[in-house]
């Protein structure tokens, strides 16, 4: 990683002779054995050693896969993880250098042993040892003081997906105490544009993300990826893209770099950053003006019929045109009514129901209810009783004629031709298209998305075999522990974007009242790594709460700056359920193979001790078994499949499906009006805080550029290169940066880099370099890359601070975000780089 040509660079000496030590052994194990045989033995389940036993475990970090692993325990201690073999399910049968590594994870030396207590300033590095009995009287005392002096609402939890699973995801204990305590809740706001983007159109109702799932791709025709480097950031669904090129798929990357996924395919297409939303919308131009459309997806399965009222934007009804039996409309054809109110069937009293939606029928030239049309126009401008309107298609035909591929390829710095290519490929199905977390990283966020499922709208491209849009196929179970938290009434208190927090603590107000926040339990989270910037945060948050408290199994660069720091259990130390993942179709049990070690305890028994402490304990009388039943039976997933806690126990892995996933199958959309809205006539923000909203701009997907990184803004001329951000196989977000063997293979935090942006800079290959903007600094090692598009600078996201000669990534990021997603904005940020002169 040093930018040596060396193959072994960032491999030590002593770890390169373990390693081939290690192999040494096992040649001499395996005898005359192949050494394929010997694999596929120990695949199976088999112990190496005659008292070794093997647990099942689930592999459940925020990689979207919760891959099935084995658990060798011997004398109580894990002493190797393995891929647990699934007959029958071969493309499941996989397990990456994260998942090899737990026993790292587990006994590594920076394991947080025992309860700590701040004694320094914050972020001093100086603790105390206490007793979990005396960490749990501070927090109790803290926070009912707390709570009597500025209101309940003033103790909050922040968490967000340190792991999956019922106890890691749902939390439902940590819940359940702060129901009844009625405190506040911090969400961290990541990873959403794409999804608000992409579930506007098509409804929620099959998750946050979903497309068919990654098996699917085979079956396309193109196959268009967006963004998204699969080789690296989605190590497990590698092999389905490769599976789709041996296939003879036409494959296309859309990326600033060039990847490694874009080295395999057969065209890559560097655009612009920040300016996918304006590539996408001259692809509709193109398709629309040349016929590519699929007009009877469009009449029967989206919006684009519906007529749009150009006083107010909505959808135009039957009570638009109120006290008419018939109208005469400007073509003198008569308007067919109906009733609207309709019967309540269980209390006979009437009730009024929202009116049906009208569209102009060809087929008999008058207005009608949408669902009795027999031709639905999709293209017109018409006038009802003084009603201007036009349909939904027009007005995004009209959107989109802005950005004529010539247009465009000034914008996003696409040729005009290689667009009208793209375009026609987009018609030419079965088409996938799969986004990554790039393009949804910039304030303009939510557009591409919006944009690229109008694509599969309007070519009819979507809910069939290889026809597919969106994020990622997540296939986890639903419903999990809902129960359980809520039973004894949810907290009144708000729900607090953690990107609107500076604002709301340094104004003192939410939604125009007075407002206080004052301590914070963190668990399942590391804002003060995964968040932007950093400085601002700890000035305007943390500085300003009187009582921080952190669960977590290692010193993370928010457990160094808070009050309180409590060791957790690791995730083979206890019992948990995991409900699938993208590439992992299986409902899954994960065994307790080793007890707690040290002082660590497990995330329920953590709020279950707080809770006795506050005099709740009456509250916790459930065990962990019938925690975990309750989120079973209160799953509609695994009601379908018959589960129960017991159940699963005893099978470890249940298939959550029998072939592979449609979604969207025979274009069943979840939408108020059970199509693709592309036109969306309600917008509303995903996170809302009392935040104003463009309710105009986000009706239809558009181009505006991102908030920050971009050649117009005024910051450009001092800090004139975009930072993105690239994720590495050898961490997980803010996880796995202690675990020893993955740091010998890549040591330190880097970023690429042009080459002749670092010459232009003095910066050399291979050196510690300063990254900088007037939020803040770090200090990485430069790597020379031509893939890296000139004007850019690539960094590996989430390393701890520690890593840094000086600063961290969280520092440089901006905190500008949008109101409709409330989302980070990962990329949408400034930069430039200089020497690094100061000593090591």
């Amino acid at each position: 990683m040093s930018g040596s040509e060396n193959a072994h660079s960032g491999l030590t000496r002593r770890g390169f002779l373990k390693a081939t030590a290690a192999g040494t052994a096992a040649s001499a194990l395996i005898g005359g054995v192949s050494l394929g045989a010997f694999a596929s033995e120990l695949r199976s389940g088999q112990p190496e050693n005659a008292g070794d036993s093997i647990y099942q475990g689930i592999c459940r970090p925020n990689c979207g896969q919760c891959c099935a692993i084995d658990v060798h325990v011997r004398d109580g201690k894990v002493v190797k993880t393995a891929m647990t073999h699934i007959p029958d399910s071969p493309e499941v049968n996989r397990i990456c250098l994260r998942g090899l590594s737990h026993p790292y994870r587990i006994y590594d030396p920076e394991r947080i042993k025992y309860p700590l207590r701040r004694v320094g300033e914050r972020g001093s590095g100086e603790w105390e040892r206490i007793s979990w009995d005396e960490a749990a009287e501070e927090i109790a005392q803290k926070w009912a003081e707390i709570q009597e002096k500025y209101g309940s609402q003033a103790v909050a939890q922040y968490a967000i997906s340190g792991g999956y699973g019922v106890f890691t995801t749902n939390h439902p204990v940590y819940l359940r105490l702060n129901n009844l305590i009625n405190g506040s809740k911090i969400t961290g706001c990541v990873d959403m544009a794409n999804a608000v983007g992409i579930n506007r159109v098509v409804g929620w109702g099959e998750g946050v993300w979903s497309t068919n799932d990654a098996r699917d791709v085979v079956n396309a025709k193109n196959l268009f990826i967006w963004a998204d480097n699969w080789s690296e950031a989605q190590i497990q669904e590698w092999r389905f893209f490769c599976d789709a090129i041996e296939s003879g798929v036409n494959t296309i990357v859309i990326d600033p770099v060039y990847t490694i996924t874009a080295s395999k395919a057969n065209k890559w297409v560097s655009v612009r950053p920040g300016s996918d939303a304006a590539l996408i919308l001259s692809m509709i131009d193109v398709i629309i003006s040349e016929g590519l459309t699929d007009v009877t997806f469009l009449q029967e399965h989206t919006v684009a019929p519906f007529l749009v009222k150009s006083t107010d934007g909505s959808f135009l009804r039957q009570s638009d045109l109120s006290g008419t039996s018939t109208a005469e409309t400007d073509k003198g054809d008569e308007l067919r009514t109906f009733d609207v109110h309709a019967a309540n069937r269980n209390t006979g009293t009437s009730a009024e129901v929202e009116s049906p939606i009208l569209v102009w029928d060809e087929a008999c030239g008058a207005l009608v209810e949408v669902e009795k049309a027999v031709n639905p126009a999709i293209e017109g401008e018409f006038e009802f009783n003084g009603i201007p309107c036009k349909t939904a298609f027009t007005l995004l035909a009209e959107e989109v004629a802005q950005y004529s591929p010539e247009k465009a390829a000034e914008i996003c710095d696409v040729p005009a031709d290689t667009i009208r290519e793209l375009a026609r490929l987009c018609a030419d199905g079965p088409v996938t298209h799969r986004m990554g977390w790039g393009s949804q990283s910039y304030v303009n966020g939510a557009h591409p998305a919006h944009a690229l499922i109008t694509i599969a709208a309007i070519t009819g491209q979507i809910g069939y075999p290889g026809a597919s849009c969106g994020a990622a196929d997540w296939s986890a179970s639903s419903g999990w522990a809902q129960s359980y938290a809520p039973k004894y009434g949810a907290s009144s208190s708000p729900t607090l974007p953690v990107l609107a927090l500076p604002e709301i603590i340094e104004s003192g107000e939410y939604g125009g009242e007075p407002f206080a926040l004052k301590a914070m339990l963190i668990h399942h989270g590391n804002p003060l790594c995964t968040s932007v910037d950093m400085n601002r945060l700890k000035r305007t948050v943390f500085d300003q709460l009187e009582h921080i408290v952190v669960v977590d199994s290692v010193m993370t660069d928010t457990a160094c700056y808070s009050d309180l720091v409590l060791p957790v259990a690791q995730w083979f130390e206890f019992e948990d359920i995991t409900g699938g993942g993208q590439t992992n179709f299986y409902t899954g049990f994960n065994e307790k193979a080793i007890e707690p070690l040290h002082e660590s305890k497990t995330d329920s028994d953590i709020a279950r001790l707080i809770a006795e402490k506050m005099g709740l304990g009456e509250y916790f009388t459930e065990t962990d078994a019938e925690i975990l039943d309750d989120a079973m039976l209160s799953s509609e997933t695994c009601q379908k499949l018959g589960l129960s806690y017991a159940s699963l126990k005893e099978s470890k892995l249940v298939p959550q499906r029998t072939g592979v996933k449609i979604a969207f199958e025979g274009a069943k959309f979840t939408t108020p009006s059970g199509r693709m809205e592309f036109y969306v006539e309600k917008p509303v923000a995903f996170s809302n805080y009392g935040q104003d909203i463009d309710v105009e701009r986000e009706r239809l997907p558009r181009f505006f550029p991102p908030g920050e990184a971009w050649p117009e803004n005024e910051k450009y001329e001092k800090y004139p290169l975009t930072l993105m951000t690239s994720r590495t196989k050898y961490q997980v977000h803010g996880q796995w940066f202690s675990v020893r063997n993955l740091r010998e293979l890549d040591p330190d935090p880097t970023f690429r880099i042009n080459p002749a942006d670092a010459r232009a800079r003095g910066v050399e290959d291979g050196a510690w370099a300063e990254i900088f903007n007037d939020r803040g600094h770090c200090v990485a090692k430069c790597i020379y890359s031509e893939a890296v598009r000139p004007g850019s600078v690539v960094y590996m996201k989430n390393w701890a601070a520690k890593y840094f000669k000086a600063g961290s990534w969280a520092e440089v990021l901006s905190l500008e975000f949008d109101p409709v997603t409330v989302n980070h904005c990962f990329m949408d940020a400034l930069v430039d780089v200089r020497p690094w002169s100061q000593e090591d």
